[in-house]
């Protein structure tokens, strides 16, 4: 792929490949997951936090692989050497009956400065950033880790409010796994962190360029 983006179907099949050690050693979703979640927090944490100021962040995650890369991506913010870094997280759904969800969650909780938050906090906050003037120091980030590439359908409860609400914040808005025709006809992002390419780039370095590991897949 040559450092490219890739498409939804390029990036599924890439996936697909290295859970089943096509080309590479074979991954476990979760260590795919956790390379992912943290190579895209730390890119969040360069574009967001150090070169805008940055010090507020709401991570979104869906009941998906993308909502596990999110809850990873958390974790990875919560311990950045960011002076007063807050991350909050929604997870409406949670993590089911899903033991690794339910560990990346537990991961999140033992973490002093994450929070989990509910719908009216996420939707309050949207608002306020929308019509916020402030520093980026003051004003939260969001990162959108709802839907992964493999997302079709009709975006349904309990999401469709925070969907609403992302669509009209543009500025100060990250994305994972940019899904498809929600991203390029509703949603406008200041950056766009796409996970498993980021991921499976690093895997390769680490692996002296012979194949490597991936985002957790769509949601």
């Amino acid at each position: 792929y040559r450092g490219r983006f890739l498409s939804a179907q390029e990036a599924y099949a890439l996936d697909q490949d290295l859970l089943a050690g096509v080309g590479c050693e074979k991954q476990s979703l979760e260590a795919l997951m956790r390379r992912a979640g943290a190579q895209a927090g730390r890119v969040v944490v360069e574009r967001a936090g150090e070169a805008l100021g940055h010090k507020m962040f709401c991570v979104l995650c869906g009941p998906g692989n993308n909502g596990g890369d999110g809850l990873v991506l958390a974790v990875t913010l919560a311990r950045a050497a960011l002076e007063g870094v807050n991350v909050k997280v929604w997870y409406p759904k949670g993590p089911g009956s899903s033991a690794l969800y339910a560990m990346l969650k537990a991961e999140c909780e033992a973490e002093t400065n994450i929070e989990f938050v509910d719908e009216a906090f996420v939707v309050d906050a949207l608002e306020r950033h929308v019509n916020s003037h402030d520093s980026a120091a003051n004003v939260t980030c969001f990162v959108d880790a709802l839907f992964g590439f493999s997302f079709k359908g009709d975006v349904r409860e309990p999401l469709i409010d925070v969907m609403n609400c992302l669509t009209a914040a543009t500025n100060g808005a990250v994305v994972l796994h940019e899904s498809g025709h929600l991203a390029e006809a509703a949603l406008r992002y200041d950056a766009t962190a796409r996970a498993l390419d980021a991921a499976a780039a690093q895997a390769r370095r680490a692996q002296g360029g012979s194949g490597g590991g991936g985002g957790g897949g769509g949601g």
